[in-house]
Formats: C-alpha cells, sequence, structure tokens
C-alpha cells in the first residue's frame, strides 16, 4: 500500500463509529479485499499494544456486557425459556467488561477485558492495574463491583429504578461504547465467534501470569 492509501484507511477507520469492514474499506481503496483485511488487522494489533500500560483517570465509568452463547428460542409460545436464568445458559457466554473514561478534553479512552462474567475479583484488578489513584468510578447495582469502594472512590446508580441519580452519577459513556458495540455486531461483524472469545479471555489471563483456563 502507497502511504497516501494508508493514511487514508486511517482516516476512514477512526471515522467509523459503528466499526469499518475490510470489503467496504476495499471498495473504497480499490484494493483486494485480502489487503484492507490485513490492514486493519495489524491496526488493531498496534492499538492493542497499548492496553496493557493504559492507566485511565478522572471519572471512569465501568460495566460488563454479555456477548455470545444465543440460544434461539422454540417456535410456539409454550415452548419458549427464560433465556436470562443460569441454567437455561450455555457456556459459550462471555462478559465483555469495559472501563471508559469521560474527561472535558474530549479525550475519552476505553478498555476492554473478555471475562467469564461480572466477578469482584476481575474488576478490582482490572481497576487496580488501569486506573489512576484519586479517580471516581461509576458502576450499576450490581454485586461485582462493590469491592472497588476501597480501591477508589465509588458512585452507583440503580438501574431498576433510575437511568442516572439527582447527583448525576450514571454510567452513560459506557453504555454508549457498548450500543457502538452492537451496532459493530449487527451491521459488520455478524456475530462474534465465542472460540475467539475464549482465546481473548486465555491472553488476558496469561497477561496476568495466571492459566489459561477453559
Amino acid at each position: 500500500m502507497s502511504f497516501r492509501d494508508i493514511l487514508t484507511s486511517l482516516w476512514l477507520s477512526v471515522n467509523s463509529v459503528k466499526g469499518k469492514s475490510a470489503l467496504q474499506l476495499s471498495r473504497e481503496l480499490g484494493c483486494q479485499y485480502k489487503t484492507a483485511w490485513v490492514f486493519l488487522m495489524k491496526m488493531r494489533e498496534a492499538i492493542a499494544t497499548r492496553r496493557e500500560d493504559m492507566v485511565l483517570e478522572g471519572e471512569i465509568h465501568i460495566d460488563g456486557k454479555y456477548a455470545g452463547g444465543h440460544i434461539k428460542q422454540k417456535n410456539r409460545k409454550e415452548d419458549r425459556i427464560d433465556r436470562r436464568r443460569k441454567k437455561y445458559q450455555n457456556l459459550k457466554r462471555m462478559t465483555i467488561l469495559a472501563m471508559r473514561e469521560k474527561t472535558l478534553f474530549g479525550r475519552e479512552r476505553t478498555l476492554t477485558r473478555v471475562i467469564r462474567t461480572e466477578d469482584s475479583n476481575e474488576a478490582w484488578e482490572f481497576a487496580r492495574k488501569h486506573v489512576r489513584k484519586g479517580s471516581t468510578i461509576h458502576a450499576d447495582e450490581h454485586f461485582s463491583y462493590d469491592d472497588l469502594q476501597g480501591l477508589q472512590e465509588l458512585k452507583r446508580v440503580n438501574h431498576s429504578r433510575e437511568y442516572e441519580t439527582k447527583d448525576g452519577v450514571n454510567t452513560n459513556h459506557v453504555e454508549s461504547f457498548f450500543s457502538r458495540i452492537q451496532r459493530a455486531y449487527v451491521g459488520i461483524h455478524h456475530r462474534f465467534s465465542g472460540e475467539v472469545l475464549r482465546l481473548v479471555r486465555g491472553g488476558n489471563r496469561l497477561a496476568q501470569g495466571q492459566s489459561p483456563g477453559r
């Protein structure tokens, strides 16, 4: 690729809020699909190398999103199940734990980690490693974020009652990130491979000196 095409590819990618597919980029540049795919993967790899040393500060919003493990409902209404209940879930579903900055300068960085489920130990370790002392963390009412109180200043919002407290506590920034992920899922990727999510989770655990697990 020419230097001009590389700059054009970067510009097109970073300005696509919901993601950029290799097929679309190949049409826009007039290059082969494989060329566009390799470029996008190299760009994502370069961005990912900054994750381990990134430290967020200020107001941090944290939340988790479940991905994969979709169970198709039965045709007849009386045969359908409540897919929210644990006994009706399969082992393919993973959780994307995310923290996102809210700043006054427009630099709102986001960090993600793939885990099995929302877990207090995972959340505590994630915040301990990547949140600067003196910051404020906003979280919902999920019990996995209770232990963050002793780590940083913690503010909570009960989403079963309200989107935002009277004091302005919310998790809107990380929710907006998840909304873009959902649109990328529908319009760009079409599905998230459970195998890929498990490999990413294994890489996270190896980076922490732990067993990759299953």
